[in-house]
């Protein structure tokens, strides 16, 4: 499946024999290790198994260790002392105070259910937004279409180059159309949006108007809907891949509070609704950077018209990862980090309606997001891509249009969204980009293709680490720990 890959991996390990490690390799293994351990050290305490599942599942595969290193790729962009650093020609003090999602890639752009019933793709994945460097994003996003395009053997040098380049002019030519004041990028289900967009939005209805996701999770017990508990799918290995477990009283008490506490921050009419818990449970499996938080899947009666019976997900939120020498901003814009990832969302988004039941909640330490759980959410899937250009169904040129579109939606919710001092970010990324396109064009290629490459060398390293240290790096975790 990942072709090329295996070629760069007999050259990097031949390179990484005993006594043959620079200095340099030495040091990024050790700092590549350190990193592992301390952004997961919470987890390490707490749930050292689903630690060591999460690291398991990222090394699985190198796009999913690319989903679960998004910190490193920041640490690689923002630090000049990494030997990578690619420092940047379009940035200044306004332009790193706008709102970036914290970590866009092809799988977090996803379909969702308008409250009108409209299908769009949007990006969907705003754990780690913040204010920050516009052009952070825009590599990021560049690089995990480096790391898709890579990782088969059914796409060559050429079009990963110039899939990544389509990332960036998809990025580009939006910033020029909302300059002319033209109507914004907007992926909705019956326009033509190219073979994969509509691909998606068609599975996405497809399956949403025949399945629901109470067929998926529930069942009936005594005339009374219920979870289901156990292994909805085989697990791989230590990694679980769907797995809904009972709750202890404890946490039935939780989610019960995070529900009320969620419905005063939506935004419609839900915030007025009646919302009774039914029955509620852990979820497991989802998720790679979260992999081990806590995840609760809550049945809810409602006594809303269009929504007598609901389910929701509650979602347990972490600290965005630190953006090393930008203190350019108020450090704690928000009170918590439910508030900051529900509110950026919906300033990043088009609009509050993709999703009524949005909101958030806290609880002592622990900040939730909760979100609608239904069929019609589906996102991008790299596996699917890889399956249909190894079938012949796909082309260099589908993966290209998605990039494109990926990209303009990225520029879209960069300048609708407001900086945080206030102001609108759109005049100031046009007077960056504009006047010197192919140049950004060229800086922002070239630094994602340099992401890419430490990338597929960092993954080689991780695996070593993982054979040499064990499941958890070698960190032992403290005593004492409890789930929660």
């Amino acid at each position: 499946m990942v072709g090329r890959f295996h070629l760069c991996c007999i050259v990097l390990l031949l390179a990484s024999a005993p006594g043959c490690l620079p200095d340099a390799e030495t040091a990024r293994r050790d700092w590549l290790a350190n990193r592992l351990i301390e952004d997961n050290r919470d987890f390490l305490d707490r749930d050292p198994d689903a630690t060591a599942a999460k690291w398991q599942k990222m090394a699985s595969d190198p796009y999913l260790f690319f989903r679960g290193t998004s910190f490193l790729f920041a640490a690689d962009h923002l630090d000049p002392s990494q030997a990578d650093h690619f420092a940047t020609d379009f940035g200044s003090h306004a332009a790193a105070q706008v709102v970036v999602m914290g970590d866009p890639h092809p799988e977090n752009l996803g379909t969702l259910l308008w409250s009108d019933g409209t299908l769009s793709i949007e990006y969907n994945d705003f754990d780690g937004a913040l204010y920050g460097p516009y052009y952070l994003g825009l590599r990021r996003l560049a690089a995990g279409f480096g790391v898709l395009a890579r990782r088969t053997e059914h796409l060559d040098d050429r079009a990963e180059a110039a899939i990544m380049e389509a990332v960036v002019r998809g990025y580009i030519d939006e910033i020029h159309r909302l300059t002319q004041d033209d109507s914004p990028t907007l992926i909705r289900e019956g326009e033509s949006n190219g073979t994969i967009a509509d691909d998606l939005l068609r599975r996405s209805r497809r399956d949403g108007d025949a399945l629901q996701n109470f067929d998926r999770y529930t069942e009936f017990v005594d005339d009374s809907r219920r979870f289901l508990r156990g292994d909805l799918e085989p697990p791989d290995g230590v990694v679980l891949t769907r797995r809904l477990d009972d709750l202890s009283s404890e946490e039935l008490l939780l989610v019960d509070a995070l529900l009320h506490r969620a419905t005063e921050t939506l935004v419609g009419d839900e915030q007025s609704a009646t919302l009774h818990l039914v029955d509620a449970v852990r979820r497991w499996g989802a998720g790679v950077s979260s992999y081990p938080g806590l995840r609760y899947y809550a049945l809810v009666e409602t006594d809303l018209d269009a929504h007598p019976e609901i389910l929701l997900e509650f979602k347990e939120l972490r600290d965005p990862p630190a953006l090393e020498g930008l203190d350019l901003w108020p450090p704690r814009p928000f009170a918590n980090n439910g508030e900051r990832v529900v509110t950026l969302r919906r300033e990043f988004h088009e609009s509050d309606a993709t999703d009524p039941f949005l909101g958030w909640a806290v609880e002592g330490p622990l900040a939730f997001r909760q979100r609608h759980l239904t069929r019609y959410q589906r996102n991008i899937s790299v596996d699917r891509i890889t399956r249909q250009l190894e079938d012949g169904d796909w082309f260099a040129e589908d993966v290209e249009e998605l990039a494109a579109l990926a990209g303009a939606l990225l520029a879209r919710g960069h300048s609708r969204s407001r900086r945080a001092d206030g102001t609108a970010s759109l005049t100031i990324l046009a007077e960056l980009i504009l006047p010197r396109r192919e140049a950004f064009v060229e800086e922002t290629t070239s630094a994602a293709s340099v992401s890419v490459d430490r990338l597929f060398q960092d993954y080689r390293v991780f695996l070593e680490l993982l054979e040499e240290r064990g499941p958890l790096l070698g960190y032992r975790p403290a005593t004492g720990s409890s789930p929660r």
